[in-house]
């Protein structure tokens, strides 16, 4: 609204999705301003998926690397015994993209990652859970 009057004008598209805050400056003339509180706009959208890139093992520890993604805050790290991630026994949450885990040898573990943001925005899991084993 007022965008076609001379004098207003309007922000660019709002990209990537997330949250933002916008408000109304009016000027009435002179040095008279007003301005209203700050309000909060959400804009939908999802982080991209992310994707595991390399497991490499030592003794009974793995260290999992995962790619970064820009816009990321963090990632949500899970880690089950089954693929379908019923029973998950270690979550966390991570600011790096790499995380050590000791595993049991003889049993087989499935991990996943996803990303995180400030605002509301996070992945998907990217794809299936990585299969690890420990002999």
């Amino acid at each position: 609204m007022g965008a076609g009057k001379p004098g207003a004008s309007v922000a660019p598209p709002l990209s990537p999705p997330g949250q933002y805050y916008w408000r109304v400056v009016t000027e009435a003339g002179g040095s008279s301003v007003a301005t209203s509180e700050p309000r909060k706009i959400v804009v939908n959208g999802t982080l991209p998926p992310v994707r595991i890139i390399s497991v490499n093992y030592l003794d009974s520890q793995v260290r999992v690397f995962w790619e970064n993604i820009d816009t990321a805050t963090d990632y949500r790290l899970q880690l089950a015994e089954e693929p379908a991630f019923r029973n998950i026994i270690k979550e966390a949450d991570i600011a790096d993209t790499t995380a050590a885990l000791r595993l049991i040898p003889g049993r087989r573990y499935f991990v996943r990652v996803k990303a995180l943001s400030d605002g509301p925005l996070a992945s998907r899991w990217g794809g299936p859970g990585r299969e690890l084993y420990l002999d």
